[in-house]
C-alpha cells in the first residue's frame, strides 16, 4: 500500500548516486584537536567519511591524496 498523493505526485525521484560512485576508503578518524592547523581549510582533507573522498583529494598533503596517489 501506497500514500494517496503518490500516484497524484508529479515530481520523480532520481537517484544518480550508488555505492560504485564512490572509493570504498576513507582515513581513519581523527580527532578534531588532532587536526592540521595549518589553515582554516586544512581539516577538510582529513575527512573519514568516504563520501568525501573526491573533495580530499584537492588537499595535496591529505591522506586520501596520498591513498589515491599510491592506488590509481
Amino acid at each position: 500500500m501506497v500514500a494517496s498523493w503518490w500516484s497524484r505526485a508529479r515530481l520523480g525521484i532520481f537517484v544518480h548516486w550508488t555505492p560504485a560512485s564512490v572509493p570504498g576508503w576513507a582515513p581513519p578518524y581523527v580527532p578534531p584537536s588532532e587536526l592540521p592547523t595549518a589553515g582554516r581549510r586544512a581539516p577538510l582533507g582529513w575527512t573519514s567519511y568516504a563520501e568525501w573522498y573526491e573533495n580530499s583529494l584537492r588537499f595535496p598533503g591529505s591522506p586520501a591524496a596520498a591513498h589515491h596517489r599510491a592506488t590509481y
